[in-house]
Parts: structure tokens; sequence; C-alpha cells
């Protein structure tokens, strides 16, 4: 007797083994515990960019948090958690060298949001590249981006990429406009947007009268707006100089007498222009500025994002959702972009899978353009907000998506 009740208990004991794990693969499962995914934040905390840092500090925060509170993410069949590691890079390349250095020895992260300008990309990228760490940086010289860097990427729309939005505009709306002149920084910025807007400029059929070139420290520009408005051109374009420049060149053609349009291929707070160069030398200016005070074009996202960046970190600077989501934006893009690659440790598949993402992100549509441009697909493209002012105040134009050759 024992010795048949032994035997049943075996064979119970052995249908329970065999049915768990059949139950288990043909059950609705709940995904395995992957663990944590380290991002380290190379940022300008401090220096003179330090807005845009803790901008893109504050989204970061937001991103994490909220993908955390939602039980984390799912790639492959295992939910992770997230967690960031942030060093202050001043906003100097050596400093982000130090602090790349750091996060890849000391921390082990495979991914890098940051940093923010081009010097600190192109000085972190042979140590990236070589470590195998993937960055979404932000940058406008060409160099920053190549073949050679197939782990970096530019998740900022700079002037150069909203200038053939601001341009298509100018061309439906003013027909009979066919003369150019360019004023930029005499500094890596104003010279590399020579070699890549002039050709674009030439070949939508406008003629080009010439590119100045100012001290990116200048605040008298006079002279050589003289000489510019002496070649009567239809439109004189700042195309990606700083907004304070911007703001001081439009007070001074103004104040000259020039009569043509007035164009700003990057953004430019409607409140500093206005503030700096007066309503009247606004007056009829074409910039590529979000300004989320108005309704007319803006997205319900935008705005439930806008409302809760502000509610979170107050309304300070030019609008701080803009800079927010700088931070948000490749959050969301590397995380799409692993489960896409269903991998959180091979960061050439992940790579891959982001060269070709399409994402629905607040402000629209983003995808990865710059082929031509670059070599390589790894310039953010999205949707460009062109305005013009009138009657003293900016008012949204259009709304124009730009793909990036």
């Amino acid at each position: 007797m024992r010795g048949r009740v032994g035997k049943i208990m075996c064979l119970l004991l052995l249908a329970v083994v065999v049915c768990v794990p059949a139950v288990t693969a043909c059950g609705d499962s709940e995904p395995e515990e992957g663990g944590t995914i380290k991002i380290g934040a190379l940022l300008s905390l401090t220096g003179p960019a330090s807005y845009w840092g803790l901008g893109w500090k504050y989204g970061i925060e937001m991103a994490i948090e909220e993908l955390n509170e939602a039980g984390g993410i799912e790639v492959a069949g295992k939910t992770y958690t997230l967690e960031v590691v942030y060093y202050d890079d001043k906003y100097s390349a050596t400093d982000a060298v130090t602090g790349i250095n750091k996060l890849i020895s000391v921390d082990n992260v495979k991914f890098v949001i940051g940093p923010l300008g081009s010097p600190a990309m192109i000085a972190i990228a042979p140590i990236t590249e070589e470590a195998g760490v993937l960055v979404l940086g932000a940058g406008s010289d060409p160099d920053r981006l190549g073949p050679d860097k197939p782990l970096m990427f530019s998740i900022n729309m700079t002037g150069k990429e909203m200038q053939p939005a601001v341009h298509q505009y100018i061309r439906d709306n003013y027909p009979e406009l066919d003369t150019w002149y360019g004023i930029v920084p005499d500094s890596e910025v104003g010279h590399s947007d020579h070699d890549i807007i002039d050709p674009r400029i030439r070949d939508a059929g406008w003629e080009v009268l010439g590119w100045e070139y100012f001290d990116p420290q200048a605040t008298e520009f006079y002279p050589l707006l003289t000489g510019m408005i002496a070649e009567n051109p239809d439109m004189i374009d700042t195309v990606t100089s700083s907004p304070g420049s911007v703001a001081l060149i439009w007070k001074q053609l103004h104040e000259l007498g020039y009569e043509g349009l007035k164009v700003s291929c990057a953004p430019v707070a409607p409140a500093q222009l206005m503030e700096v160069a007066g309503a009247e030398a606004c007056e009829g200016g074409i910039t590529a500025t979000f300004d989320y005070e108005q309704d007319y074009l803006i997205r319900p996202e935008e705005k439930e994002f806008r409302e809760r960046a502000v509610e979170r970190y107050g309304a300070t600077g030019y609008d701080i959702s803009r800079v927010v989501e700088g931070g948000w934006d490749p959050v969301m893009i590397l995380v799409e972009s692993m489960k896409g690659a269903g991998t959180v440790e091979d960061t050439e598949a992940i790579a891959d899978y982001m060269e070709g993402i399409e994402i629905e992100l607040p402000d629209g549509t983003k995808s990865f353009g710059g082929e031509e441009t670059f070599g390589i697909k790894r310039m953010i493209q999205g949707e460009v907000m062109v305005g013009q002012w009138e009657d003293g105040e900016y008012h949204h134009k259009a709304r124009i998506s730009v793909e990036i050759p």
C-alpha cells in the first residue's frame, strides 16, 4: 500500500512539473524582470548654456519618471526600469571628455543624452564610437555627424534644418522677391551656414548678392549693414545667428532705413526681439519660432506637454516647454528604438533601428534624415513653425515639414 501511494505521489509530482511549464508557455505570462537600464546625461548644467542644459535635464527627468511610474519599459519580453546619471560639462569640450570617460569607465553606460554643442560632440565621438556607446546630442557643425560616427545622432533642428521651411514660406508668399543677402557670425557655425545653405538658395532660383561675417561678440553692425543695403537686396537673412545678434541687426537695419524683408531661419523669442528691436523694426520680419501664447497651428499634444512642463518647472525664459522637450524626445526615441530592435545591449542594432524610426512626439512626427548632407541618416527632421510680425505682434503663418537631404 505504502509503495502504491508513493508511486501515485511521484506521478502527481511529475504531472505538476510537466504541466507548469506548459501552462506558462500557453497562458498569458507576465514579462520577466530585466533590471535597470542606466542612461548617461552629459549636459551643460552650469556655464553659458545652462538654460538649455537644465531644460534638457528637466525633460529627461519627466520622461524617465513617467515611464517608470507606468511600470517601466518592455523589451524582448522583459521589463526594465530606467535610471539616469548626470555629468556637467559646463559647455566645455574638455569637460565633456572628462564626463564621458567617467560615464563609460565608472558608470558603465551604453547610452548618453547630450552633450549640447558641436565642439563637445566632436570631442567625445572617438571615445564613444570605440566604446560602442550610442549618443543623442545637439549641435550644428556638420562634422559632428558622419559615416565614421554611426552611433552619434543629432536630435535638434538648427537654423540649417529650418531654413528650407522659412525660404519655402517666402517663395510661396513673396514670389516677386529674387535677391538675397546673408549675414552670419565669423565662426565655424557661420561658415558652415554658407557651405550648406548657399547652394540651396541658388538652386531655389534666388540671386545671392553676398555673405557678410561679423564678430560673434559684436553689437555694432552699422558699417556692414550700410554696405549690404547699398546692394538693394529684397531680403536680408541672419540665417542661424544667435537671437541677441538677430535683434540688434533688425533694430539697426530699421534705423538705417532698410525696407526689404528681414529674415531669421532660427528661432528668436518674440518677447526678446520686441524688447531689443522694437515693434517698427520687427514689422514684416519672418522667423522660425513657436509661440505658445497662440493657439493657431499648435497641436493639442504640445499644449498638454507645455502645461505639464510649466506646472512642474514654471514658465521661464523663451518657452520652457520647448527646452524641456529637448530632453524628453531623446529618451522616447531611445526607448522606442530599444523596443523595435529587441535589445537593450546591442547599440549597433539600436542605432540601425533608430535610423529608420518614425515616432510621434508632442511637436509632431520625427524621423532621421541627412544621408546626402552627412553621408548617413543621423539628423532629426520634423515640422517647422514659420511666423511673421504684423501690426506689432508675432503670428504663426505656416507649419512646414522638412526632410533633410
